[in-house]
C-alpha cells in the first residue's frame, strides 16, 4: 500500500503467476488493471487480462477494483465478447468477496448479456457494494433498464454511489433511473451522469423531481455541464426549472441559447436564476442578432 508497482506481464506464465500471487495475498486491497491496447504481441484478444482475472476468484482481501481497458482496437463484436468474458471470470470474485467495496469499469464495451452477468453477481452478494461505476462502457437506455430492474426489485442491494458517465443514455434512461432514486428503500446517495449529452432537460427533470421527493436527500447529482435552449419555450422551462432547484445542478458551466429572439423578461429571469447559484457559470452563449439593446441592459 505504500508504493505502486507497474508490472509488464510478457508471457502467459507471468500472467498466471501474478494472478495466483495476488489471489493468495492478504494485504493487497486495491487492484487496478489498465490496458491501452488489447491487440499487442501474443495477446491479441485480451487473453492475458482474462487469465489474470481467472486466478483472482479466490481472493478475499481486495476492497477496490478498477478496470480501465481500452478496446478501441477491437471491432464491436470482439469487444462485446471480451466484455462478457471478463465479467464471467469476475463473477465468482464479485459474488464471494465480502470485503469488496467498489467496482469500476471504464472504456470497455459492456453488452446487455455481460451487464446481466454483473447484476446477478451483485444481487447474490451478502451485502451491497458501496460504489459501482460503468464509465465509457456504451451503456444505453436498454442497459439502464436492466440496472434499474435489479435495484428496484432488490432495493437493499443498491450501492451508495452509481456512476454511468460518458455513455449513450437519453431521457428514457433517466426516467428509468428516477424510479431507483425515488425509492426510499434504495440507499443511493450519489449519481453521476456527466457526458450523456443526448439527454435533455426532460430527463434531468425526472431525476431531480424524484430526488427532491426523497425522505433521505441525495448528496450529489452530476449531470451534463452544458445546456442548450433551441426555442423561447425551452429557455423559459430552463429558467423556471433551475430557479426551483438551483442546488441540484452546481456543475452547469455553460448555457447556449439558440437562434431565436430572446425577450427582455426572459433575460431578466435568467439573470435572477444565475444570481442564486452558489458558483458562477463559466460561459453564456447568445446569438448577437437575437438580443435587443434593452435585453443586454437587463
Amino acid at each position: 500500500d505504500d508504493h505502486e508497482e507497474n508490472t509488464a506481464l510478457k508471457s502467459l506464465d507471468d500472467v498466471i503467476s501474478a494472478g495466483r500471487a495476488i489471489a493468495k495475498s492478504a494485504t493487497v486491497e486495491n487492484l487496478g488493471i489498465m490496458g491501452n491496447h488489447l491487440r499487442s504481441n501474443e495477446f491479441d484478444d485480451g487473453s492475458n487480462i482474462l487469465l489474470f482475472l481467472k486466478e483472482m476468484k479466490g481472493n478475499r482481501s481486495i476492497r477496490h477494483v478498477e478496470l480501465d481497458i481500452w478496446d478501441v482496437e477491437l471491432d464491436v463484436w470482439d469487444a462485446e465478447e471480451f466484455g462478457e468474458k471478463m465479467l464471467r471470470e469476475l463473477e465468482p470474485f464479485l459474488k464471494n468477496n465480502p470485503n469488496l467495496k467498489s467496482f469500476v469499469v471504464e472504456h470497455c464495451r459492456i453488452c446487455h448479456d455481460a451487464l446481466c452477468l454483473l447484476m446477478v453477481a451483485l444481487m447474490n452478494r451478502d451485502s451491497p457494494l458501496g460504489s459501482i461505476e460503468l464509465n465509457c462502457c456504451y451503456v444505453d437506455d436498454e442497459a439502464v433498464k436492466f440496472i434499474t430492474y435489479f435495484f428496484t426489485d432488490n432495493p437493499k442491494m443498491t450501492p451508495r454511489k452509481i456512476s454511468l458517465a460518458c455513455n449513450d443514455i437519453s431521457d428514457v434512461g433517466y426516467f428509468f433511473l428516477s424510479e431507483v432514486i425515488g425509492n426510499d428503500e434504495c440507499k443511493l446517495e450519489e449519481i453521476s451522469l456527466i457526458g450523456n449529452d443526448s439527454c435533455g432537460l426532460t430527463g434531468i427533470r425526472s431525476i431531480v423531481s424524484a430526488a427532491a421527493g426523497r425522505e433521505i436527500p441525495m448528496k450529489k447529482l452530476d449531470f451534463p455541464a452544458d445546456f442548450m435552449a433551441d426555442t423561447p419555450d425551452q429557455l423559459q422551462e430552463f429558467v423556471e426549472f433551475f430557479s426551483l432547484f438551483p442546488a441540484f445542478v452546481p456543475n452547469c458551466t455553460q448555457f447556449y441559447c439558440g437562434n431565436f429572439e430572446v425577450s427582455r423578461d426572459a433575460l431578466h429571469a435568467l439573470g435572477n436564476m444565475l444570481a442564486k447559484r452558489s458558483s458562477p457559470i463559466r460561459a453564456l452563449h447568445f446569438n448577437v442578432s437575437s438580443i435587443e439593446r434593452d435585453g443586454i441592459v437587463a
